[in-house]
């Protein structure tokens, strides 16, 4: 059995050997680093598992009935049509036309008819075909 002091010149004589030391230095830092970078990973990876990613679904209206709601002295109305046209404007469109997905829901008046819409002093649009 060793003493602690041939111990201890044994392991001089490793550190006096410069091949065996720089070989146990490299291989020190090799290990070091491939563990840092593991562990940077594995804590990166746990931090996206906890946030979940949301995403927005549009809702769509059917193109044969619009729904929207309005305040009415303090109470909720539900306005249901089938053509719509800009308070602004001067032309109706059918729910489906492009036209009528450009105008601001503020702005919007609904009709469920093609006459209440005309009656109204709306005419049809150029671009909605079927009008």
């Amino acid at each position: 059995m060793q003493t602690i002091r041939e111990w201890g010149a044994t392991i001089k004589n490793w550190i006096n050997d410069d091949f065996i030391f720089t070989c146990m230095v490299l291989l020190l830092v090799a290990v070091a680093a491939f563990g840092l970078g593991r562990w940077s990973v594995l804590e990166s990876t746990s931090q996206v598992a906890e946030r979940p990613v949301l995403v927005p679904t549009p809702v769509e209206a059917p193109a044969a009935v619009a729904v929207t709601q309005g305040s009415v002295a303090g109470q909720n109305a539900v306005i249901i049509g089938q053509f719509v046209a800009s308070v602004n404007g001067t032309k109706f469109h059918a729910l489906s036309c492009p036209g009528a997905k450009q105008i601001s829901e503020q702005n919007k008046i609904y009709f469920k008819t093609q006459d209440e819409a005309r009656a109204a002093g709306y005419t049809p649009a150029a671009n909605c075909p079927g009008l």
